[in-house]
């Protein structure tokens, strides 16, 4: 397994409710565990962590991609700018919603989102 460059994190919590299990048969298993542990769940359960952390990071970026939009939507004077702007933003939405892009119990695709 090669190192993505991705990092995870929890908040913080009370030293004493803090729990990490070491599961796993060989470096690589035990890993993978302790990511998806850290991750608090972001990550899932099953599959490959780095795909995992590939969706993740995609839904970081679509979340400030609707973030930005809505910003601009509401910063834009023009009729027919603001339609155009708020059709791309039901768009990332309509994305956010779907299973394609977050897949859920296990399921993995390849789709991406637009931009």
């Amino acid at each position: 397994m090669q190192a993505t460059g991705a990092f995870h994190n929890t908040v913080w919590q009370p030293l004493d409710e803090l729990t990490l299990t070491l599961d796993g048969l060989n470096l690589d298993t035990v890993y993978e565990s302790l990511a998806r542990q850290i991750a608090g769940g972001r990550l899932g359960t099953d599959g490959d962590v780095a795909e995992a952390t590939k969706r993740d990071n995609q839904r970081k970026k679509l979340e400030r991609d609707i973030a930005a939009l809505e910003k601009e939507v509401l910063r834009e004077k023009q009729f027919d700018q603001k339609v155009e702007l708020n059709a791309q933003l039901k768009n990332k939405k309509s994305w956010r919603a779907s299973d394609e892009i977050f897949p859920t119990h296990g399921r993995s695709t390849t789709k991406t989102h637009p931009g």
